[in-house]
């Protein structure tokens, strides 16, 4: 993990004809499951199989409530959870006694 600081992200904007334009988005989760950051694909689990078998457990599991959670951990956009968007306000907060 220590790569990752040495690392720049780039800001790419969306095309002029979507919503979001007149900015630029980092890849951050929030961003691809809105498409405002333009580079995104969906990736499809295709199983080949005769009967069940290996595969069709692994895209069951990918699929399922654990498979979904590590792949949001993972910093990917799940297919079937929700992404929550969180915006932090600066203020200035006064504790009294």
């Amino acid at each position: 993990m220590s790569f990752i600081n040495k690392v720049k992200i780039a800001e790419i904007a969306p095309p002029d004809s979507s919503e979001g334009t007149g900015s630029y988005y980092k890849p951050y989760q929030a961003y691809i499951a809105t498409h405002y950051y333009p580079l995104w694909r969906t990736v499809y689990i295709i199983s080949r199989e005769a009967r069940t078998g290996l595969g069709t457990g692994f895209a069951s599991f990918v699929a399922g409530e654990k498979g979904q959670k590590i792949i949001l951990r993972s910093g990917l956009v799940p297919a079937s959870m929700p992404v929550r968007l969180v915006e932090l306000k600066n203020q200035n907060f006064h504790i009294t006694k």
